[in-house]
């Protein structure tokens, strides 16, 4: 039973915060109702005052509507009893000022309760249609009086009476100043709740979008760096293909059996051309003599005339010390006057002239001099070292080949004399007395197959 009554006089606690809050005012304003009229009809009754039995019947007929109000709160239905509560007072206004019979009662200061009510409870429209009412019905009761409608039911005094309505109005005015400053603390409450909700938001919002920079230049960052690895491998592949391509076309310069000469010649041809150089020499080197000494000799140049070259001795300037050292030697800040490249346009001075030694194994087989009117790229001294080894197993391969060509020709010369001088041949029987035999070279050699056979 107790928890009925608790039910029924507390505010009650809805889903929605508004609701709860419209709910909590409506709950008071509805008890306060009830209790005023309550009260003021216990105390007409206690003083023997004199009272209206319209206004009797309207106080009931308004403590039942109350009840029946606060049933509907606690069902939710907060919108409805918030757009029906502000016609109370004005139901009791006007059954009021109709049974006194004048517009000039105490009860008239009521008049403006239910503004008041549609103002805290409901929308701007609810407070424009209750304006609009209270001054139709306002006017309407004027019209009614002056025009004898209605009359008085008794004398106006100044009495208890008089007292007991100012002071129900007067309490009822405080009730809605309180709700009202309630109000205004609640929405106030509300906003500064807003206010750091939205400084919450604003600061996730500000750390999500900071993360969403963030995330975005880590992307951009590696996109970026992905583009430049994927261009930098793009280029490594074109430069690698191009060094590639670069030995295959010496190789097959090379290929065949060649003199030193023209191999040499080949080689420099297409070791300049493909690197796009203005000038080369290639020395071979050549080993002999009883001190075994070592010696580089021009072999080709490319627009450069061989005459105009020099031999050099193991050690003799820098090409000479390179033959020592089998290592390259690149040479820079070359005085204009030292070289010059000759072309029908005019004379250029080289920037730099690279020295690199041919070697096969730890043997070196020639040294390449090749005068630079700029810079090497880093490809393009790869395909440098790439081509540096078959170069020079090409030139020993000639180098040998010739050697054995000269050892064969200096053997056949040394066997002539030795065919010539050989005895008995001028003295066979019959040789010169066959016809035609002293006549016929090729007959007399293929007659003897001693002499076919040395």
């Amino acid at each position: 039973m107790l928890k009925r009554w608790k039910h029924f006089f507390f505010p009650p606690v809805l889903a929605d915060d508004d609701q709860s809050a419209t709910g909590y005012m409506l709950n008071i304003i509805l008890l306060s109702i009830i209790a005023i009229l309550v009260v003021s009809s216990i105390l007409i009754y206690l003083l023997r005052m004199p009272a209206n039995p319209i206004t009797m019947a309207l106080v009931g007929v308004t403590i039942i509507a109350n009840i029946w109000m606060l049933r509907a709160v606690r069902r939710g239905r907060i919108n409805l009893v918030g757009s029906l509560l502000p016609l109370e007072p004005m139901m009791m206004w006007i059954g009021s000022v109709i049974s006194v019979g004048t517009t000039r009662a105490p009860v008239m200061g009521i008049l403006f309760l239910p503004v008041i009510m549609s103002g805290l409870l409901g929308t701007v429209r609810t407070v424009v249609l209750y304006s609009g009412l209270t001054l139709v019905a306002m006017a309407g009761l004027f019209v009614a009086e002056a025009n004898g409608l209605i009359r008085p039911t008794q004398p106006l005094t100044a009495g208890l009476l008089q007292a007991v309505t100012y002071g129900i109005i007067f309490v009822i005015t405080a009730i809605l100043l309180v709700l009202v400053n309630y109000s205004i603390r609640l929405a106030l409450q509300r906003a500064r709740k807003n206010e750091s909700a939205l400084a919450e938001r604003n600061q996730e919002l500000q750390a999500l979008s900071a993360s969403l920079e963030t995330q975005v230049q880590e992307r951009t960052l590696n996109a970026v760096q992905a583009r430049q690895e994927a261009e930098v491998a793009r280029l490594a592949i074109e430069q690698q293909a191009w060094v590639t391509a670069g030995q295959l076309r010496l190789i097959e310069a090379m290929s065949g059996e060649q003199s030193v000469a023209h191999l040499a010649q080949n080689v420099v041809n297409q070791v300049c051309r493909y690197l796009d150089i203005s000038a080369a020499m290639l020395y071979v080197c050549e080993r002999g003599g009883e001190d075994h000494s070592v010696a580089l000799h021009p072999a080709a140049g490319y627009a450069v005339a061989i005459e105009e070259a020099h031999s050099y001795q193991a050690g003799q300037g820098v090409i000479g010390q390179v033959l020592i050292d089998k290592r390259s030697t690149l040479l820079t800040g070359v005085s204009p006057s030292d070289l010059r490249i000759h072309s029908t346009l005019g004379d250029t001075a080289p920037r730099q002239v690279l020295i690199q030694p041919l070697l096969d194994g730890e043997q070196v087989i020639g040294v390449l001099e090749l005068l630079l009117l700029r810079s090497l790229l880093p490809h393009e001294e790869q395909y440098l070292r790439m081509v540096n080894s078959p170069s020079a197993v090409a030139l020993r391969t000639a180098l040998a080949r010739q050697q054995i060509n000269a050892l064969l020709a200096e053997s056949q010369r040394a066997d002539k004399p030795g065919r010539a001088d050989k005895p008995g041949r001028a003295d066979k029987p019959g040789r010169a007395d066959k016809p035609g035999r002293a006549n016929d070279p090729q007959a007399e050699d293929a007659s003897d197959p001693e002499e076919q056979a040395q």
